[in-house]
C-alpha cells in the first residue's frame, strides 16, 4: 500500500513538471462556480469525495493508526502542490517537498515496527 501512495506523489510531482500543467481542472472549476451553481458544485464536490475515500481506503490498507486523518492529510498535500506550483516558478516552490512530505505523514501516521535490532531476545 505505501508503494501505490508513493506512485501516486510521484505521479503527480511529474505531471507537475508538465509546461502548461494547472492542477485539478475540477479543483480550479470549483474557484470559478457560483455559490447558488448547485448542479456543477455536486460535480466537484462528488469527484473530490471519491478522491478522498481513496486516500483513505489506501491509508486504512497501509495500516494507518487514523486513516480517516492520513487519507485527509494527504488529499491537502496533493491539492496544494498544485495550488502553490501555479504561483511559483517551476521547480522553484513548496510542490517540490511533495514526495517527502507524503512519506513524512505516512511515517507519521503508521505504527513504527520493532527491528531487528531494537527488539529483545529471549533470556535463556
Amino acid at each position: 500500500p505505501r508503494a501505490q501512495i508513493e506512485a501516486l506523489f510521484r505521479s503527480q510531482a511529474q505531471a507537475m513538471e508538465e509546461q502548461g500543467c494547472r492542477g485539478c481542472a475540477l479543483g480550479n472549476a470549483a474557484v470559478e462556480i457560483s455559490d447558488d451553481d448547485e448542479l456543477l458544485a455536486r460535480v466537484v464536490r462528488d469527484y473530490k469525495g471519491e478522491v478522498r475515500n481513496r486516500l483513505r481506503t489506501m491509508a486504512r490498507e497501509l495500516g494507518a493508526l487514523n486513516p480517516a486523518a492520513l487519507g485527509d492529510s494527504l488529499m491537502l498535500l496533493m491539492d496544494g502542490a498544485y495550488f502553490t506550483r501555479l504561483a511559483f516558478a517551476r521547480g522553484d516552490g513548496p510542490a517540490q517537498a511533495i514526495i517527502s512530505a507524503a512519506n513524512s505523514l505516512i511515517d507519521a501516521a503508521t505504527p513504527k515496527r520493532a527491528s531487528a535490532r531494537t527488539r529483545r531476545r529471549p533470556r535463556r
